[in-house]
């Protein structure tokens, strides 16, 4: 059985909160190395994280940021 943590990072909008959130991947690699990271964002800003070596997956959603984050929140809530 994996007992490893899962956490999601979803951020879409703004390459300043992109960049400003990218150090919260580094804190829980360094507190859980065995934990697995998946980084949400659009598409456009794929580069910024991309080559992240303490971001372990990244799922790309285009289209209405508002839309993203009932989404998210709906998942958060089904967790």
């Amino acid at each position: 059985m994996n007992t490893s943590s899962c956490y999601g990072i979803a951020i879409f909008h703004g390459i300043g909160d992109i960049l400003n959130c990218t150090p919260i991947a580094k804190q829980l690699k360094l507190n859980e190395p065995d934990c697995h990271i998946t980084w949400y964002t659009a598409s456009k800003y794929r580069f910024i994280v991309e080559n992240n070596p303490f971001i372990d997956e990244i799922i790309t959603l285009d289209g209405d940021v508002l839309e993203h984050d009932k989404e998210m929140s709906q998942l958060s809530k089904a967790q």
